[in-house]
């Protein structure tokens, strides 16, 4: 087993300037340690100044160069980068920034300007609407693939927007506008400042059968899948679409971790008493939208969907009361190609990366891929080719703790009437698959 390093971190402000005067540190992990951990540990070590805060709400950037890039440009390292090499030196510190609040992004660290901030208006999170940005010729299957992904077993796709397809189905051809939508939105488990989000043809499918459960008040709904495809986003095209058309005579509330939020005459309102909080947890009428995990995932009497990976501890214990769960598909070639412009990317780069990566947009659209492709070889030097082949050829559902994400992908099985409504693991991609 690898022994523990120093890793060296500040913990700074929004400003770059130390946290209650915290000067730089180290905390003792392993190179081969995720993000996540890493924030863990800081935690841990700075508990008497962090008491108010939980490991979310920090946010890790590569060094101090790199956060003074400024928001447009700078990257923060994703919760399942690992450490390898950074930190290994006090010049070369992680810098931690503390969220003090989701109100804001980190720049804007003014905590008296927070404290008098009671809402925020839809438009300030959602800066634009729904728009189209390219139009693209498919094929039947492409249009198929890039929407469900997966096994079918007789799935009614008798879809009334496919009679809308110009050229009709019938000839194997269907051309479709692809959207996006502009957001600033902070109520995520990782928040990337303004961007720029790509509409996938399943969000519709996802979202359709997500107004069904909320129809029939369905009281725990899950929505998962591998790690790296979106879920977060389509958690917030959920916000979007649910803000922008509110279904008459419910309440959204949006929770992230600590952070619950309700939306209400057209703006986003911050929950801070317990009593508050009670309240809406005993409202049959709330729909609540959660985004990875929550620090009040339990009791709660509306209808609660959420967005998170298989892995998550407490997921199992949410979908026992009714277990309703919808598994995302990866995404097809295609599709990232699609949205290789939105990325700031290119097809090349993208055909590179899917037979590296597979259909995982966060390391196919990734700005630090080395990370990702060290973690991918590790990966295959810690599997046996008997056993991996032996998860797949079952092609079932398995516990994922059995087979390593990187390496094989959770696809979603389609049967009856039913969509998205199982998985199944498989290799992420054929390059994958021969190594």
């Amino acid at each position: 087993m690898e022994n523990n390093r120093p890793v060296w971190y500040c913990l700074v402000d929004g400003q770059g300037e130390a946290f209650c005067g915290a000067a730089a540190s180290k905390v003792e992990i392993r190179s081969n340690s995720d993000i996540d951990e890493f924030k863990d540990a800081v935690h841990a070590k700075n508990d008497r100044i962090l008491k108010e805060y939980v490991p979310s709400q920090l946010v890790v950037f590569a060094n101090k160069a790199e956060f003074d890039k400024g928001p447009e440009k700078r990257v923060f390292l994703e919760v399942d980068a690992t450490i390898g090499t950074f930190g290994s030196s006090k010049k070369e510190a992680l810098l931690v920034v503390v969220r003090t609040h989701n109100l804001v992004a980190p720049d804007e660290d003014h905590p008296a300007k927070r404290k008098k901030m009671s809402s925020v208006p839809r438009a300030t999170w959602f800066t634009s609407e729904l728009t189209g940005f390219c139009t693209v010729e498919l094929s039947l299957d492409e249009w198929l693939a890039m929407t469900y992904n997966g096994t079918f077993q007789n799935l009614d796709l008798n879809d009334k927007e496919m009679e809308d397809s110009d050229p009709p189905m019938e000839t194997g051809s269907i051309t479709r506008t692809f959207q996006r939508f502009v957001m600033d939105f902070p109520v995520l488990m990782n928040i990337n400042g303004r961007s720029s989000v790509f509409v996938r043809p399943c969000y519709d499918e996802l979202f359709k059968l997500l107004l069904k459960d909320i129809e029939e008040r369905n009281e725990s709904v899950g929505i998962t899948g591998n790690p790296g495809i979106g879920k977060s986003r389509f958690y917030a095209y959920c916000v979007f679409r649910l803000t922008q058309e509110p279904i008459e005579g419910r309440v959204l509330v949006i929770n992230c971790a600590e952070e619950t939020y309700i939306f209400e005459d057209g703006a986003f309102r911050y929950i801070s008493t317990n009593q508050e909080l009670l309240q809406y947890k005993l409202n049959k009428n709330v729909i609540r939208l959660i985004d990875g995990r929550s620090n009040n995932l339990f009791c709660w009497t509306g209808v609660s969907i959420l967005f998170t990976s298989p892995g998550y501890s407490d997921y199992k214990t949410f979908l026992k009361s009714t277990n309703v769960q919808y598994v995302m598909p990866p995404w097809t070639q295609k599709e990232l190609s699609i949205a290789a412009e939105i990325a700031e990317t290119t097809t090349k780069v993208v055909k590179e990366r899917f037979d590296e990566f597979g259909g995982i947009a966060r390391y196919v659209f990734s700005k630090q891929v080395y990370s990702h492709t060290s973690d991918a070889k590790e990966a295959h030097s810690k599997v046996k080719g008997l056993d991996i082949f032996n998860v797949v050829s079952r092609r079932e559902e398995v516990n994922e703790k059995m087979y390593p994400h990187r390496l094989l992908h959770m696809f979603p099985k389609h049967s009856g009437s039913r969509a998205y409504s199982g998985f199944y693991v498989t290799f992420g991609s054929d390059t994958i698959a021969e190594k």
